[in-house]
């Protein structure tokens, strides 16, 4: 019996898929409250207190099976290390 593959959703248009320890260094570098929303059960999304979307991970709440994935804006990339990753 082999294991199903359950495909997570698609990476948002402007997003640069990152590691997860690049993912929480550039979380750390951005002095902005950024915090995370689980309103979609498949993904979720990382926001300002302003609601302006930052970044983007999956698994979500309601699908922990898809595939692990991290991004964040690459304009948040490049404000915050000078477009370096």
């Amino acid at each position: 019996m082999s294991a199903q593959h359950t495909p997570g959703p698609a990476m948002p248009e402007g997003m640069q898929a990152v590691s997860k320890d690049q993912f929480f260094a550039l979380l750390s570098a951005d002095p902005r409250d950024i915090m995370p929303s689980n309103r979609a059960p498949d993904y979720t999304t990382w926001e300002t207190k302003g609601r302006e979307v930052w970044g983007w991970t999956t698994p979500g709440w309601k699908v922990p099976r898809a595939p692990v994935q991290f991004a964040v804006l690459r304009s948040a990339i490049a404000k915050t290390t000078g477009g370096a990753v």
